[in-house]
């Protein structure tokens, strides 16, 4: 062999090892909804029809646990697009959902004290914290 094929034998083992460790990487196991009604969460926009809160204690038992590592696409299909959304520091993001109705239902400009879901979203948009906050 000589040293021409020798080096293109190592790149293309360099490559494939680095294409099988991406395709392992990326592969995530779909959240299994264990009969949460995704549907409902999605729909109650800012909590103001109260069926978040009632939905609440099956998301923090079943759905919360597998949150951690979803993309920021994978969660946005799963809980729907956030209440609220703030940009951070270093690229990362935070997504909030109210779980509870409050006076902002009223009058989206007011701020309230209703409890809320904060999911803090890393540099490269994966779940990294999930949080119940008092806004």
């Amino acid at each position: 062999m000589n040293l021409k094929s020798f080096l293109v034998a190592r790149f293309l083992g360099a490559v494939f090892a680095i294409l099988l460790v991406q395709t392992v990487a990326s592969c995530k196991k779909a959240v299994d909804l264990q009969g949460f009604d995704a549907n409902s969460w999605k729909q109650d926009t800012n909590a103001c029809q109260n069926k978040r809160i009632a939905l609440y204690e099956d998301f923090e038992k079943k759905i919360k646990p597998q949150l951690k590592g979803l993309s920021e696409t994978e969660l946005i299909a799963l809980l729907g697009r956030a209440d609220k959304q703030e940009l951070f520091k270093r690229s990362q993001k935070f997504y909030y959902y109210y779980i509870e109705a409050g006076k902002h239902c009223a009058n989206s400009g007011l701020v309230t004290q209703a409890r809320m879901l904060q999911i803090r979203l890393d540099a490269i948009n994966k779940v990294s914290e999930i949080v119940v906050v008092y806004n």
